[in-house]
């Protein structure tokens, strides 16, 4: 297992039991976000993004970068569009994603101009993608990742949605009603799981339908209003809350979360100090 870390050589590798084997990165990735495992082949290497420098690079499993990408000029593709609460001319990549079939690499621009951007396998832009065309300007794209047809999953975190482009991106569907804070996405071959900032992680079939809710947190009440807003109700100092007050079996802020290679799922929660979980399902 690799988790990236907000720290000196945070890119961090467990084993199974999740003892500490091994540390690489140095002082490149001292804003560390989105992480994504990808192969190519027999080729193994890791998506990786740097919210505060904006660096956003490729890299082998122990940090050497075998590609970065240029910073997009924001000003250029996002001309002329309602920032939607966001500081629209300002880069703050979240997560990272390549499409190794069709040489396309996607980058979510989650806390800075909620674009997604679209780069050829050279590492030219190609296009920015805002969510317009889906009704709603996209608002957070927090993580993305792709299925294996190459389509493009985004966890629009501000709007309370996934929203889905095909391989080309261009828009196909939206699920509105799924989630309430989702962070991103991992998935089977039947189920995906995504991980809910307030305080749980949900598993859905691969129809998009709910499976189950999982670490539900009781501290933390969300309410679906009858507008579509939520209203939420959080434990004083979320999200770094006294440990000792999490529930027990309960989630305090699932940003990350994915599938084992038994089924067993793994749950990187936003936390100070940071907190790392194991769920195995029966």
């Amino acid at each position: 297992m690799i988790v990236f870390a907000q720290c000196h050589d945070g890119i961090l590798h467990y084993d199974p039991a999740g003892n500490l084997l091994s540390r690489f990165g140095g002082d490149r990735w001292l804003s560390a976000h989105g992480l994504t495992y990808q192969t190519d082949g027999d080729t193994e290497f890791l998506w990786l993004t740097d919210e505060k420098s904006g660096y956003v690079a490729k890299t082998n499993l122990t940090g050497d970068v075998i590609q970065a990408l240029p910073t997009p000029d924001i000003r250029k593709v996002s001309s002329g569009l309602s920032d939607n609460g966001t500081n629209s001319h300002s880069y703050k990549p979240t997560w990272a994603a390549e499409d190794t079939t069709r040489g396309l690499i996607w980058v979510a621009d989650g806390y800075g101009s909620s674009l997604i951007y679209q780069y050829d396998h050279q590492g030219k832009l190609v296009k920015a993608i805002t969510g317009i065309d889906s009704g709603t300007r996209l608002a957070c794209p927090h993580g993305i990742t792709l299925d294996e047809s190459g389509n493009l999953w985004i966890a629009d975190r501000g709007n309370r949605r996934i929203v889905i482009y095909n391989p080309e991106g261009h828009y196909t569907e939206a699920f509105q009603d799924l989630c309430h804070s989702p962070c991103g996405f991992d998935y089977t071959e039947s189920l995906i799981v995504i991980p809910e900032l307030y305080g749980s992680i949900k598993l859905l079939d691969r129809s998009w339908r709910l499976v189950a809710e999982l670490g539900r947190n009781a501290s933390i009440h969300i309410e679906r209003l009858p507008d579509g807003e939520i209203s939420r109700t959080m434990p004083e100092h979320w999200p770094n809350v006294d440990r000792a007050t999490i529930p027990s079996r309960s989630f305090n802020s699932p940003h990350a979360s994915c599938f084992g290679r038994e089924g067993e799922i793994y749950v990187v929660e936003w936390i100070l100090g940071g907190r790392i979980s194991r769920i195995d399902l029966l």
